[in-house]
């Protein structure tokens, strides 16, 4: 069947079937690894236990200190928010 008569039958968008279908023809499922959608993290698991080994090392650190030390060690930039979250 084409695949506006695919969604005609099942009552979806023409767009979802032809994904599906693309999708199949090119790793034989019709749903991708949600693994790899998305943005890709800006924290390596390196940058993690950079953070860890700060708080290890001085309990009372601030968030913006790490952010710093982030900044001028390993050249990334990320929030405080990206921080909190990483560390919680």
């Amino acid at each position: 069947k084409k695949p506006t008569e695919i969604a005609i039958s099942l009552d979806m968008p023409v767009r979802v079937v032809q994904r599906v279908i693309q999708t199949w023809n090119e790793i034989g499922e019709v749903c991708r690894d949600r693994r790899y959608i998305g943005r890709a993290p800006l924290m390596s698991p390196n940058h993690c236990k950079f953070m860890l080994a700060l708080v290890e090392q001085k309990p009372d650190i601030y968030l913006d200190e790490i952010q710093e030390e982030l900044y001028m060690q390993h050249d990334i930039d990320v929030s405080l928010a990206t921080i909190w979250r990483t560390l919680r």
